[in-house]
């Protein structure tokens, strides 16, 4: 029984310092190993076959509501989320995402990753109601690490604003109080050229074949002795 007992401590020891190993060779990017699986469309870039969609939707006058619009991928390369009363009640509005043309100011520091989108609200006039909170906007990149992070184009000069990941598909988020046009943005080396990271799937599975190895040892102790 004392046998038993240590040969279930030491896999029980075993597997934990496998998951630890394998959270500590993740890039700092990905997400934890419980979250479990993301099922995500190929990314679709301007000019590509399926090109990559576009979303408007009209709100009528009067109060405003928490809405969210977004592009048709799975997940959304692009989405706009505005909390309920961000615009004063007054006459409808339109607010859409499109992609565009990469526009010839780039940033300062990085590489443009993914799409370059333009997001807009108009009321019936065309002009622009200011947002009275902050509005999110999602940018889906073509990969999570390393990390990127939101710009938005204020005339000729990017400019870069706090970003966090957000969900499955390697999506990225970020707050500002002014539709316009954003990008994900790399620094460093490129993405085509991003060198990468450890082998993840070839650690993994070295790791599962030792605990599972480990179990059937434990497991052929136990007969025997039982025997």
């Amino acid at each position: 029984m004392t046998t038993t007992r240590r040969s279930g401590l030491a896999v029980t020891a075993l597997a934990g310092l496998a998951l630890v190993g394998l959270w500590r060779l993740l890039p700092a990017a990905s997400p934890p190993v419980y979250d479990g699986i993301c099922v995500a469309d190929p990314y679709r870039l301007l000019g590509s076959s399926p090109p990559p969609s576009s979303a408007s939707m009209p709100y009528p006058a009067g109060p405003f509501p928490a809405t969210e619009v977004a592009t048709s991928e799975n997940p959304p390369q692009a989405a706009v989320i505005v909390m309920g009363e961000t615009f004063s009640s007054g006459p409808a509005i339109t607010i859409s995402v499109a992609p565009i043309a990469t526009p010839r100011a780039r940033p300062s520091k990085g590489t443009i990753d993914g799409n370059v989108y333009r997001f807009g609200v108009t009321d019936a006039s065309g002009a622009t109601p200011a947002a009275q909170s902050p509005i999110t906007i999602e940018l889906r990149g073509t990969r999570s690490n390393p990390a990127r992070t939101m710009e938005r184009l204020d005339g000729t000069k990017w400019t870069p604003l706090q970003t966090f990941q957000a969900g499955c598909g390697d999506v990225f988020a970020a707050d500002t109080k002014r539709l316009d046009v954003f990008a994900l943005v790399v620094t460093g080396t490129p993405p085509d050229s991003a060198p990468g990271g450890p082998p993840v799937g070839l650690i993994a599975g070295a790791l599962a074949v030792v605990l599972v190895a480990a179990t059937l040892l434990l497991v052929r102790l136990n007969r025997t002795r039982g025997g």
